[in-house]
């Protein structure tokens, strides 16, 4: 079970070190330190690069059916927004190098707290195992 302590800054390198080099069956953390742990750069860029190409897509099957002018300009808006995380992503260093989720060696991950997730874009930055 984690207490607040352990996500503190320079705690939560420790702690995610135990998470994922102990034998533990069970580890009780909670949503706004779940939160904390990020996940790979790769697996980022790769939910990015699968958003852009949908709103592409999008962009396009709208402009093919001659659909509302509106939601083509929202669907261009998004996709600046994704591309300016990519660049984000590409252009910074990680400043803390705290193990990411994959490294971490979870093999389920039980949501409690799911009412956090239910008006999600599809995909923004949720955790897929």
């Amino acid at each position: 079970m984690t207490t607040k302590r352990d996500f503190e800054t320079g705690n939560r390198k420790k702690f995610c070190g135990r998470i994922a080099t102990g034998a533990y069956d069970a580890v009780i953390i909670g949503h706004s330190q779940f939160e904390r742990i990020p996940i790979s750069e790769e697996r980022q860029r790769e939910q990015l690069m699968r958003q852009l190409d949908d709103i592409e897509r999008g962009i396009d099957d709208v402009q093919a059916s001659h659909g509302e002018q509106f939601t083509v300009k929202q669907l261009m808006k998004t996709r600046k927004a994704i591309r300016a995380k990519l660049d984000k992503l590409n252009d910074t260093k990680r400043k803390d190098s705290v193990i990411n989720f994959e490294e971490l060696g979870i093999d389920r991950l039980f949501i409690d707290e799911s009412h956090f997730y239910k008006n999600r874009a599809k995909r923004c930055r949720t955790r897929t195992v």
